[in-house]
């Protein structure tokens, strides 16, 4: 158990965690309610274009579950993103797609399509007609 100080910079440093995921997607409904639960400012933080939180829980299924290594992280510190790799991705994603739903933010759709787009501009207009 931990003693009332302890528990306040617990309390402290997981809203301020919060705040900070906030300004990366700020419309994730997963994270307004925690938000809300822990009382952190969604405001404090500056927000990002990237709305991806770095979670990996795609990069860890597309590993370990599928074990096709489609996506993965790229650079480090604050300039850590995730990334498909085109080769892979053309071949393995267009029908599997079972880490979409695993995103909490929606973004790993949109970096799907534009690498898709941009890597292979043929390919994914083809694929645009299809659907």
């Amino acid at each position: 158990m931990l003693t009332q100080p302890a528990q306040l910079k617990m309390n402290f440093l997981s809203s301020l965690i919060l705040e900070f995921l906030l300004a990366h997607a700020p419309d994730s409904p997963q994270l307004q309610d925690l938000a809300q639960e822990y009382g952190a400012d969604k405001d404090r933080f500056e927000k990002e274009s990237s709305f991806c939180i770095l979670c990996g829980l795609c990069v860890r299924y597309c590993a370990e579950v599928k074990k096709k290594n489609a996506v993965g992280f790229v650079d480090c510190g604050a300039r850590r993103e995730i990334r498909f790799i085109p080769e892979i991705a053309l071949t393995e994603c267009i029908d599997c797609k079972e880490c979409f739903p695993l995103c909490p933010t929606s973004y790993l759709q949109a970096a799907f399509v534009l690498t898709e787009a941009l890597a292979f501009p043929r390919a994914s207009s083809q694929t645009a007609l299809k659907k």
